[in-house]
């Protein structure tokens, strides 16, 4: 009998989490919701029945929420709805099959993102849902059946540019090159056909601009560069001859020089003299 009823009284069934957070938050002595920034409810399945969570909207300043460890299988669409300052989501080891619907997008200012040990399959899903996330700097879906895609690392690093470390491992240079490689293949052999001191040879289908041109126009003889054979060019065309007040021969280059010259408009600058009293005078110098 003294056994039965030891169980009886250790037997604590779960209660709602709207009940259980009156109930922390009055031991705790906070009267006021907006006080609360960050709420561990992980491994909380023996206490809290996660049914539905509406209350969690009285928490609009809420920066960190830990949920992992509680077995969740779904999440119902506008979760955080109403927590739009949050920064760091800890969803890891449950039993999620997908985070559609519109249930992360509100978190535009998540920057730590935990999914791993999950039950995620689109990778598809996971992307739309964090696109708008740019201040993303950490994710990780490792453990999830998503991760057995084909270029599911390099297709995350492409279309979230902003994460920086995926699957606990910090993205290099070098992976980010590769996954333009991948997806955008014109884009990536554009850029490795472009050097800085040294010539490369340009990818198969892609010509430089020199080799384009050089199709079109016709080559000269080799010969005509050589400085024996200059006497075979024809001669140069005469000096233009402009005709001024001083009768001055100008030749093609001074030519154009002086109609660029004639093209300006005119600046003018003037300075006054205010140094002495009664003092006027002003100096005007226009130029073009």
């Amino acid at each position: 009998m003294a056994t039965s009823k030891e169980e009886k009284e250790g037997a604590v069934a779960p209660v709602s989490l709207d009940t259980y957070l009156n109930c922390l938050l009055g031991d705790a002595r906070k009267t006021k919701d907006r006080d609360v920034d960050e709420l561990y409810l992980a491994e909380m399945t023996s206490k809290i029945r996660f049914d539905t969570f509406a209350c969690l909207d009285r928490f609009r300043h809420l920066k960190a929420l830990w949920l992992n460890g509680n077995a969740l299988r779904r999440l119902p669409p506008g979760t955080f709805s109403s927590t739009l300052l949050l920064t760091e989501l800890y969803l890891h080891d449950n039993l999620l099959t997908t985070i559609g619907n519109s249930l992360l997008r509100p978190l535009t200012c998540l920057r730590v993102l935990s999914l791993q040990n999950n039950e995620l399959v689109s990778l598809g899903e996971l992307v739309g849902e964090c696109r708008r996330m740019l201040a993303l700097d950490y994710l990780n879906v490792s453990g999830n059946p998503l991760t057995q895609r084909p270029n599911y690392r390099a297709s995350l690093i492409y279309k979230l540019p902003a994460v920086r470390v995926l699957d606990r491992r910090r993205i290099e240079a070098s992976e980010r090159q590769l996954a333009v490689g991948v997806f955008e293949p014109t884009k990536d052999a554009l850029r490795r056909s472009i050097s800085f001191g040294s010539r490369v040879p340009p990818e198969r289908g892609l010509t430089s601009p020199r080799a384009r041109s050089s199709t079109l126009l016709p080559r000269l003889s080799p010969r005509l560069y050589r400085h024996k054979d200059r006497s075979s060019l024809p001669p140069p065309p005469p000096p233009v001859v402009l005709t001024s007040r001083d009768d001055v021969v100008i030749d093609d280059d001074k030519l154009d020089l002086k109609r660029r010259e004639m093209k300006r408009s005119w600046m003018e600058y003037k300075a006054f003299g205010w140094t002495e009293k009664g003092n006027n005078k002003s100096i005007t110098v226009r130029f073009r």
